[in-house]
């Protein structure tokens, strides 16, 4: 389980992360990243926001944590049929020891413990996670 905590000023997430907090996240941090991102990618800030602030509701964003036993699992993402079976664009994937592919090749590989980021409409996503995670096992993304 991780501890997320918001901090009213810079001068508390150091203390906020000193008491055991993994992750501090500042509203005033984020909001001035936002509207700088906003001033120079308002075309991405927009889609963005499309995604994030439930504008559609059928388009997600979502990690999905692949398990042993699913059937595409240690296979090539080309192999895997992700985008023609699930619909669904994958924009990362996380290996169990944290690093990060983003943008994965067709010839990445999905392996256990892999948490794949993926997006799609929600349906969708429904449908890779049951074949990513087919006994709904609890695993920090999506079950």
């Amino acid at each position: 389980m991780s501890i997320i905590s918001r901090a009213g000023d810079h001068r508390a997430k150091s203390k906020l992360l000193a008491a055991g907090a993994d992750f501090v996240d500042s509203p005033y941090e984020t909001g001035g990243r936002r509207m700088a991102q906003r001033a120079l990618n308002p075309n991405l800030t927009n889609f963005l926001d499309l995604v994030f602030e439930w504008k559609r509701h059928d388009i997600e964003m979502e990690e999905i944590t692949a398990t042993e036993s699913s059937k595409i699992t240690g296979l090539k993402l080309k192999e895997s049929g992700v985008r023609v079976n699930f619909n669904v664009i994958v924009i990362a994937m996380q290996r169990e020891d944290g690093t990060m592919i983003f943008n994965p090749s067709s010839e990445n590989r999905i392996m256990p413990g892999d948490t794949v980021i993926v997006m799609g409409k929600t349906k969708d996503l429904e449908k890779m996670a049951e074949v990513l995670n087919p006994e709904g096992e609890k695993t920090g993304g999506r079950p």
